[in-house]
């Protein structure tokens, strides 16, 4: 049982830092305040 624990804790441990750069990506589209993929790139041209 302890094996099981010690797996879970592993599992969750990956997940975080997997998920960390996918969450800096839609924060920086919604710092232009456009909430859309158009929106940035647009910001980028002007």
């Amino acid at each position: 049982m302890n094996r099981f624990r010690v797996s879970k804790f592993r599992h969750t441990e990956a997940r975080p830092p997997r998920r960390e750069p996918e969450q800096v990506e839609p924060q920086r589209i919604a710092e232009p305040g456009a909430g859309r993929p158009f929106g940035p790139p647009k910001r980028q041209e002007d």
